[in-house]
Parts: C-alpha cells; sequence; structure tokens
C-alpha cells in the first residue's frame, strides 16, 4: 500500500516521522535506502537505525539535529522534543531554547512577505493600513495582521500613532546557526516560488528573467561571491537614489553547480 506523509504534528514521535520518510522515499525511488536517509542526516547509519528502533532513547541533541536537517521548523521541533521528552522521562528544561522568539525570528526569516511589508514604509503612497498592505503585496488580511504583529514583539516595527517606523538594521534573530540556515533555505524556496510565480503572471515589460550557464574553475567561487555581493549593493544604491520611491521590487540571484560532484 502507498504511503503519504501526514502532516508532521499528526505524527506521535520523530521516529515514527522518519519510518514513513523512509517508506516514501523508497516508493519513490527503489534505491533508497537507510544509508541514504542518514547520509541526508549527515549521522551515522547505526546511529539512525538505533534511534529508529522501538526501544531506542536516543538524546535530545540526536533530535534537534534531526529535525534541522529535515527544516523543520521551531514549533514541530519543539513538538517532537517535547514528546521525546515525555517518552523518556526527560527535564523538558532541555529544549527551552525553542521560546516564542525563537519562533518569531524563524517566521520573519522564512517567509518572503516580511521584508516588503517593511519596505513598503519607504513608498512615497504607503497608507499604514493593514488593507491597503494586504491588497499590495496578495496577501491573506489575518496573514498581514499576523505579520505586523510579529515584527513588532520583534522590536523591528515602530509604530506611534499613524507613523510606521523600520527598526530592522542589525541583529534580528537570537537563533542559532543552523535554525538560521534553515530558515534562510525555506526563505529562498518561497522566493523561488514567487519567481515562477512572476513568470506567468507578470507582463515581460515589468520584469526580468535570464539565465546562463558558465563553464568555470570552482576555486573562483569565492570571487565570485564577492562580485554578486558587489553587483547587489551597486544596484540597490542605484534604485534608491530617488525621493520619491514609487514600487518595490524583487531580487532573487542563483549561482550553482550543475555537475554531480561528490
Amino acid at each position: 500500500m502507498s504511503v503519504k506523509l501526514k502532516p508532521v504534528l499528526e505524527y506521535i514521535s520523530l521516529q515514527d516521522y522518519l519510518r514513513d520518510i523512509l517508506v516514501y522515499r523508497t516508493q519513490k525511488n527503489s534505491s533508497y535506502s537507510m544509508r541514504a536517509l542518514a547520509k541526508s542526516l549527515n549521522i551515522d547509519q547505526s546511529t539512525l537505525s538505533r534511534f529508529m528502533s522501538e526501544n531506542s532513547k536516543g538524546s535530545t541533541k540526536l533530535v534537534e539535529k534531526i529535525a534541522n536537517k529535515l527544516l523543520l521548523t521551531p514549533e514541530q521541533t519543539n513538538y517532537f522534543l517535547e514528546q521525546h521528552c515525555r517518552q523518556n522521562q526527560t527535564p523538558l528544561q532541555e529544549f527551552e531554547q525553542y521560546h516564542k522568539i525563537t519562533a518569531d525570528s524563524y517566521e520573519v526569516l522564512s517567509k518572503w512577505y516580511y521584508m516588503p511589508i517593511l519596505q513598503l514604509i519607504r513608498i512615497k503612497d504607503f497608507k499604514p493600513d493593514t488593507l491597503w498592505i494586504s491588497e499590495k503585496l496578495g496577501l491573506d488580511h489575518n496573514e498581514t495582521i499576523e505579520a505586523i504583529n510579529r515584527l513588532q514583539r520583534l522590536n523591528l516595527l515602530e509604530i506611534k500613532d499613524d507613523k510606521w517606523i523600520d527598526r530592522s538594521s542589525g541583529q534580528i534573530t537570537s537563533m542559532s546557526e543552523e535554525q538560521t540556515s534553515n530558515a534562510l533555505k525555506r526563505l529562498q524556496s518561497n522566493l523561488r516560488k514567487k519567481a515562477i510565480d512572476a513568470l506567468y503572471n507578470i507582463d515581460i515589460t515589468d520584469r526580468d528573467h535570464t539565465a546562463m550557464v558558465i563553464p568555470c574553475k570552482k576555486s573562483d567561487l569565492p570571487q565570485v561571491k564577492e562580485r554578486i555581493t558587489e553587483f547587489r549593493r551597486g544596484l540597490a544604491k542605484f534604485l534608491e537614489r530617488h525621493e520619491d520611491k514609487d514600487s518595490l521590487y524583487q531580487l532573487t540571484i542563483s549561482f550553482y553547480s550543475l555537475l554531480n560532484d561528490e
């Protein structure tokens, strides 16, 4: 019988979720194995096998590591850590780092619309109205309200009467490096989806989608990244020279290897 993955929070444990992932991926690729799953999680195969066995306890650190590799949200990671602690009678304090500020930071880093909400403040016709923001960005109104509340909780947005102030410069997250990396991966994935949507729904005169394949030396990659950074900053400086800005655009750049090098 074919296995379909359930919503993450419907699983009783991380082990249960991993078993379904293994079966699901094996259905997609008959050569997929426990070894391949362990490699994707960056852990030893024997460690994973023991963890997935019915009587294995494992550690909260292992649960956290696997959750991060699976790109789970703080809420989902929290859920599995709590289940793990209860099943193994471990003090719940061991995962206190997953507090509200972490979940808020994750949301801001992983969703595409938080930065646009802040940048809309700089548009000349900006209206400090949630319905106007929802219409401009194509968001559900409740989604907009929730985003604005979250930005305020993180002190990234200050609202004084009808005056909105962007306070997002500097550090905006207290998350660990790996959690931040996972959030940014989700953000890039969301931005790619937005780019595909623009490809089909925005006129060619109001967008630019281009691509090219470049043979190169891999050792040049650090300089390539530096040049891309210089280009982004230079373009931003050029576009922001006007005081009467009237629109908002997204720039997304990808540069990656097409070869399956080990």
